[in-house]
């Protein structure tokens, strides 16, 4: 789906499947995985799916872990409407052919109201 669709720019990719199995290895053995740092219990981690439902069930199991600052983007992917890279596409079963991509309009940007939700979260420093 990545290859498909897309993802943000500068995302990582650990399929949800295998999160039980990458919070129990180590550093280097993350690493060696899934190709980058394994992220530290105080780092902010953020979680997308396609819609957010995966992702919601990962950052269930991260919060079990120990890591506090979890947070799932709300609408996954298919609500990403920042960047032409990252195209929505409905949902599909295991079998079926991949969708094509939905058309969409790119969205603004309030970078004072970002900055303010950001800070009202403890997420910004400025």
């Amino acid at each position: 789906e990545r290859v498909l669709y897309g993802a943000p720019l500068g995302s990582k990719h650990l399929p949800a499947e295998q999160v039980p199995r990458a919070l129990s290895m180590s550093e280097d053995e993350f690493q060696d995985t899934f190709g980058f740092d394994k992220p530290a219990k105080q780092d902010n981690v953020v979680l997308m799916c396609r819609s957010d439902r995966r992702a919601r069930w990962a950052s269930q199991l991260l919060m079990d872990a120990g890591y506090p600052r979890v947070f799932v983007c709300k609408e996954g992917a298919y609500g990403w409407r920042l960047d032409h890279r990252v195209l929505p596409y409905q949902s599909y079963e295991l079998g079926d052919p991949p969708p094509d991509p939905e058309p969409f309009e790119i969205e603004s940007i309030n970078l004072q109201a970002a900055r303010e939700e950001l800070q009202s979260m403890g997420l910004s420093t400025s």
